[in-house]
């Protein structure tokens, strides 16, 4: 089983679609979160852009109370609709998070940020270095499979492909110079469309079922039983409070038991 790109773009029949399963599950959700039957909740849809937001809401609504569409930036304000008495919901510009110093990789280069506007969230005319996309689309993508959508010959880096690709597609500036950010606009706005295709194949284990391991590489202490499922027949051990100070007890006393007069003076430094 292959798990293909997890792009969210709403599709035509999405947006022309306004009844759904779950809407009335999630709207008895939002009535439960009311104070009481004489007061009103308003609830915030937030998100990135182009994930759904509007058609979310008309959904629950039942109606076509926001306008939507397959370009991100549609909705410019916020608008609130009424969805039933005592809940107002507000729809809301989508919003792209990039101010973050922890999303640079080892080399400094924003690659969660990049990672973030191939899901077509971002016009692709406001994209500030679309190269730096293409580059990171042909770390994912089959080589053969873009020579064969774009009937090019081997290449051997980014700028050799956005150029060819521009000589091909006949993209020059002036003097015959390939315009290679067009192409590279070109490529993303194939990749938004779904056209270079993508997937990954799932881990044979997911990282959350096995064991954390130390520096050394040795299975961490108390972490030997992670990831195996196995089935019980009796209950486990009962939680016993007195159980989570035995090592610090042991540590600070060693082997010795404690003393009546020790315990005493314990506890007189807790009480000051």
């Amino acid at each position: 089983m292959q798990r293909s790109r997890g792009f969210t773009r709403v599709s035509n029949t999405q947006r022309s679609n306004l009844s759904s399963n779950t809407a009335p599950a999630l709207v008895r959700l939002l009535k439960a979160y009311r104070p009481s039957a004489a007061q009103s909740v308003t609830v915030g849809v937030v998100g990135y852009p182009n994930v759904g937001k509007s058609s979310l809401i008309n959904s629950l609504k039942r109606s076509k109370a926001c306008a939507v569409a397959a370009q991100p930036g549609h909705t410019k304000e916020l608008q609130t609709v009424q969805l039933e008495r005592g809940i107002r919901i507000v729809d809301s510009p989508g919003v792209v998070f990039d101010d973050a110093d922890d999303l640079l990789d080892s080399g400094g280069r924003a690659r969660v940020r990049g990672s973030v506007l191939l899901r077509n969230v971002v016009k692709v005319e406001d994209v500030e270095d679309p190269i730096e996309l293409v580059e990171e689309i042909l770390q994912r993508s089959d080589q053969e499979a873009l020579r064969k959508l774009y009937n090019l010959p081997e290449f051997g880096n980014t700028l050799e492909f956005l150029t060819m690709l521009a000589l091909i597609t006949g993209r020059l500036l002036k003097g015959g110079t390939p315009d290679v950010l067009a192409s590279a606009r070109v490529v993303v706005t194939d990749w938004n469309h779904h056209k270079i295709p993508y997937f990954t194949i799932p881990a044979t284990i997911h990282p959350s079922s096995l064991p954390a391991k130390t520096a050394s590489g040795e299975v961490a202490p108390g972490a030997e039983d992670v990831g195996q499922a196995r089935i019980v027949t009796e209950l486990g051990k009962a939680f016993e409070l007195g159980a989570l100070f035995q090592g610090a007890d042991e540590g600070a006393f060693g082997d010795q038991e404690m003393t009546a007069s020790d315990e005493q003076e314990v506890n007189m430094d807790e009480i000051v």
